[in-house]
């Protein structure tokens, strides 16, 4: 029984160090948030709405690649990129994609400093005060036709071409937003 006690004890004290090594990783490196399922369905329409489930898919900002991994298992034949600056979340992401047998490119970089300029859709959840400076990147990077996704922070010049308000609850306000760059 003392055995057995030692191992619930290991078990429980590797749990709690992983629990805070992400907890104050997410304090300095910026939120660790998952896109929530509802979310995930309105993006899966947005893919087959414009025959993007076979493209090429970058979510910038991935943690630890949980909505990329479901995504996966969506559209199989969809190419997808995570990029995140955190090595811990990126280490996360790898071990699930191994586990879960997916095919998915996980890169540890800065968003601002990797080439993005391959992508079909472009999927944000970040921070507003990012997106100014990201915007200014996909409007250099990224071809004509591109679609941006952007969960519930919008891009402060680009007009959407679709919103979607999460929920019927006119409390909430959140929205996703889809853009698609234009032809010069």
């Amino acid at each position: 029984m003392n055995s057995f006690l030692f191992f619930l004890a290991v078990i429980f004290l590797i749990s709690a160090i992983i629990y805070f090594i992400f907890f104050f990783e997410s304090m300095f490196v910026g939120h660790d948030l998952s896109t929530n399922k509802q979310t995930q369905k309105i993006i899966e329409d947005i893919l087959k709405k414009h025959n993007l489930t076979e493209k090429k898919f970058y979510d910038l900002g991935c943690c630890r690649g949980t909505f990329a991994l479901r995504l996966q298992k969506t559209f199989p034949k969809m190419q997808i990129t995570g990029i995140d600056s955190s090595f811990l979340r990126i280490l996360m992401a790898k071990l699930l994609n191994g586990w879960q047998k997916s095919n998915i490119n996980f890169i540890k970089n800065d968003i601002f400093k990797i080439n993005i300029s391959e992508a079909d859709v472009v999927y944000t959840w970040l921070w507003y005060s990012l997106l100014p400076k990201l915007e200014n990147k996909f409007q250099k990077e990224l071809k004509p036709g591109t679609i941006i996704i952007c969960n519930e922070s919008y891009l402060p010049e680009l007009r959407p071409i679709e919103t979607y308000k999460l929920g019927n609850d006119p409390a909430r306000f959140e929205k996703v937003y889809v853009y698609k760059i234009p032809n010069n």
